[in-house]
């Protein structure tokens, strides 16, 4: 019998609580016999050392979606350049020195004067991904944001355009520029599982001073943070970061959606009173969720008002790329701006007219479907008592 007969792999699952380095300090296998009879056991005493790397965005989307996405965004933000390009860009009178070949016959012949096509030269663009890994951040919403780093490294690498990822507290604590190569994600994907969170709260002024040091400037910069600041604050740091950068996108997380309420329904089985259970998630969830679309629009109207764009984030359950596509749609390609009448409909702030739609409205039609539930808890409540 050869050596290569007797090899048994054998694969088991691990369950990691955190992101980052662990060690496995032993493997026990035990070999069963017929009827449980006889076993043989054996221990395997070697140290060995992982690597968590961040958990994947937990929508996954088909690589064609993914390039159509990007290739909507860069279409939005860049800015058309004549020069020697194959993409067409207009038409122009045909003057001195230039080629023949770029004639645009049919309307040449309907005006009567030679008519010649005009390119638009391929631009590359420089993006910043801002990673917020202040205390506020601590837990999903860290958890999301690196992930949602990953995932657009995964795109921007197949790309023309350059990236970089900066994680940002308090202070910078990681900077990655990572190259073009197959082992580029892998290694961000390691040098991200190794963060954690620092500083009470994000700094814009320690940003813009390292973006300037390291000339990151005129950037098109995506950060990914929550909502927990004041909104003063938020207005005061976009507006210090406008003058070196070319777009600011603001992604903003619920602390509903991805902390305080995300793990509600896991926590019903410690309540032994159907009261509670009915008492928490028909009255206190309501006032929270409320008071963080409120927070939203507050943060939707500072961040315009600096004619930056912010996108409302509320649940774990999504794609960072599907969140960026629903922004697109409330930018115009032609103005490069976002669409006011969109805005109006989608954030309270911007209503003036008290019978236009708003969050409170949209959050008020959500709550009718619950109001039976309300009534019946009444009732079922007085019955147990």
């Amino acid at each position: 019998v050869t050596p290569q007969e007797n090899t048994t792999n054998v694969m088991f699952l691990l369950y990691v609580p955190k992101r980052g380095k662990e060690k496995i300090q032993g493997v026990t296998i035990q070999f069963g016999g017929m009827f449980g009879l006889f076993y043989l056991e054996t221990i395997f005493q070697k140290e060995t050392e992982i690597i968590v790397l961040p958990e994947p965005q937990r929508v996954s989307l088909p690589w064609t979606m993914k390039q159509k996405i990007l290739q909507d965004f860069i279409s939005v933000i860049s800015i058309p350049v004549r020069g020697r390009g194959t993409d067409f860009l207009s038409l122009k009178d045909f003057e001195f020195g230039d080629e023949l070949r770029h004639i645009h016959w049919r309307a040449s012949a309907k005006f009567q004067k030679l008519i010649s096509k005009e390119f638009e030269e391929p631009k590359q663009l420089r993006f910043l991904i801002v990673v917020d890994a202040s205390l506020y951040m601590a837990g999903p919403k860290l958890e999301f944001a690196l992930s949602s780093a990953v995932e657009l490294a995964t795109i921007l690498r197949r790309s023309t355009h350059s990236f970089s990822i900066l994680v940002h507290g308090d202070d910078t604590l990681a900077f990655i520029k990572p190259g073009n190569s197959m082992k580029a994600l892998r290694s961000i994907e390691i040098a991200l599982s190794s963060v954690k969170p620092s500083g009470t709260a994000f700094n814009f002024k320690t940003l813009r001073d390292y973006m300037q040091t390291h000339k990151l400037i005129d950037t098109v910069v995506i950060l990914i943070s929550d909502i927990e600041a004041p909104p003063k604050s938020i207005r005061e740091g976009v507006i210090y970061l406008a003058p070196i950068t070319n777009f600011f996108f603001f992604f903003g997380l619920s602390t509903t959606g991805f902390g305080t309420l995300a793990y509600s329904r896991l926590r019903e089985k410690a309540y032994t009173r159907i009261e509670d259970v009915y008492y928490r998630r028909y009255f206190i969830e309501p006032v929270l969720e409320s008071k963080y679309w409120r927070r939203a629009a507050e943060y939707q109207r500072v961040v315009s008002s600096a004619k930056r764009h912010f996108h409302y984030v509320k649940s774990y359950e999504t794609n960072i790329l599907l969140e960026l596509s629903e922004l697109l749609k409330y930018m115009s390609k032609g103005k490069r701006r976002v669409s006011s009448g969109l805005r109006r409909a989608r954030f309270a702030s911007f209503s003036t007219n008290p019978n236009e739609t708003t969050l409170e409205d949209l959050f008020k039609e959500e709550q009718k479907g619950k109001a039976l539930k309300l009534k019946k808890y009444t009732s079922k409540a007085q019955s147990l008592k």
